[in-house]
């Protein structure tokens, strides 16, 4: 099983102290540092971990299982979070990223 994650978001994580939740998941062994496909801002660093986190949530959960991607992406709907409206040049918004987090705790209790 591989865990694909943006550096940002490692960073951001460990800034936020979120750190012990991605702790939980992470072995030395099966995790990818990557790039992520949407071009990385350059102007700020407080922009895009939205969208890195959408990310890291969907490919940590959903996998390959598109119908699985389909609920996470209903899940996340169902809070406000509009996946479509969020790339790396979007600001950050502390209510969004504390939505996500509180987000993935709840799928963390159910795919555990």
């Amino acid at each position: 099983m591989f865990l694909v994650i943006n550096t940002n978001l490692i960073l951001f994580l460990i800034r936020e102290n979120f750190a012990s939740t991605l702790h939980n998941k992470l072995s030395p062994f099966n995790f990818i540092i990557m790039n992520s496909t949407q071009k990385q801002s350059t102007k700020n660093t407080k922009y895009g971990n939205i969208r890195t986190f959408i990310d890291q949530i969907i490919y940590t959960y959903a996998k390959e299982d598109e119908l699985i991607r389909k609920v996470i992406e209903s899940r996340l709907l169902l809070n406000g979070i509009r996946i479509t409206e969020y790339n790396n040049d979007t600001p950050d918004d502390t209510q969004v990223l504390i939505k996500l987090d509180n987000i993935e705790k709840e799928l963390a209790k159910v795919f555990s």
